[in-house]
């Protein structure tokens, strides 16, 4: 018997409905989903050990029967409201290493390993990687001092600032940096913020699946958000064929995060001639909007990425 696919993701994740759909109608296969979110309010969950066997079971799914874990966007257990100060940071510690711990351990196949997303997810980390693979990076400073900032915009005046991590709080604009922003850069010493020279141009979004390359050219540098193409969706989206010295460097560094996918974030200087500069990878990045909008087939790729994890997990070993 095929072992099981498991996703873990929040209730009506569109992603997940997607590739779901495409599982059950060209595979078959009938994919587990879990919204860890739930425990402790609507699940349950027991690891237990007796007489030399581990057992787990989470929501009702007996965790043995699975081998490969899409790692879709699982958020932190949601602790009933009431509980406040220590209590709550106590319960949701105990319940977040409860269920991290029982998956965590499973001996499964991931897209992507909880552990490598997790500091994959660093942009310093993205930033030191890309360089040591050969990627063209904008001058960046990443920082917590409003002197050192200041300096930095006085070499760079056009410049962008934006978030240094990220959270499930949803979407933080990427801003050009302005009077306004001026005004407030002492605000940055208890909360360190990116700061880069803008690249003036289209964007190009990456899509990396298991080593299949989906590239996407945003005409961002048209529309009315230039400096962050995510609140923009009218402008132009084109296929776009990724030159191999470009995709080797890609593979390069998803290889160095032990990432089997990723979404990354590049944008042109002007003409499409020279290599795009590399912004960030988001390890659980949207995809489903880029196929709408070109017809590229992503979500029966990664399908088919997990069938064929389960196929090799389920291979006998010679």
């Amino acid at each position: 018997m095929m072992g099981r696919i498991l996703i873990l993701a929040p209730k009506n994740d569109l992603h997940t409905k997607a590739v779901s759909a495409v599982l059950r109608r060209d595979f078959g296969v009938d994919p587990l989903v879990l919204d860890v979110e739930q425990l402790p309010k609507q699940l349950t969950g027991e690891f237990s050990y007796s007489k030399g066997e581990l057992g787990s079971q989470l929501g009702g799914i007996d965790l043995s029967r699975v081998t490969v874990i899409w790692n879709r966007r699982p958020a932190p257990s949601d602790i009933p409201t009431g509980v406040n100060g220590n209590d709550r940071y106590f319960m949701q510690a105990e319940c977040d290493h409860f269920t991290q711990g029982m998956l965590w351990s499973l001996p499964v196949s991931w897209i992507n390993h909880p552990w490598y997303d997790r500091v994959a997810s660093r942009k310093i980390v993205q930033l030191t990687h890309a360089r040591h693979c050969g990627l063209r990076l904008p001058t960046t400073m990443v920082t917590n001092d409003p002197e050192a900032a200041q300096r930095f915009l006085h070499h760079y005046p056009t410049a962008i600032v934006k978030r240094t991590g990220a959270s499930n709080l949803g979407y933080s604009k990427t801003e050009l940096v302005d009077a306004k922003v001026i005004e407030r850069l002492t605000t940055i010493r208890n909360s360190p913020s990116t700061f880069q020279e803008y690249i003036s141009g289209a964007d190009l979004r990456v899509t990396w699946i298991d080593g299949f390359c989906f590239a996407v050219r945003i005409r961002s540098d048209i529309g009315m958000s230039p400096e962050d193409c995510r609140f923009d969706h009218t402008v132009p989206y084109e296929p776009w064929d990724v030159p191999e010295a470009l995709e080797a460097k890609i593979a390069q560094l998803m290889k160095s995060l032990s990432l089997r996918y990723g979404a990354l974030d590049f944008r042109f200087r002007g003409t499409t001639n020279e290599e795009p500069f590399f912004l960030e990878v988001n390890p659980a990045g949207q995809f489903v909007y880029l196929e709408v909008k070109t017809g590229l087939p992503m979500t029966a790729t990664l399908a088919k990425c997990l069938v064929r994890l389960c196929c090799i997990a389920d291979s006998p070993v010679n």
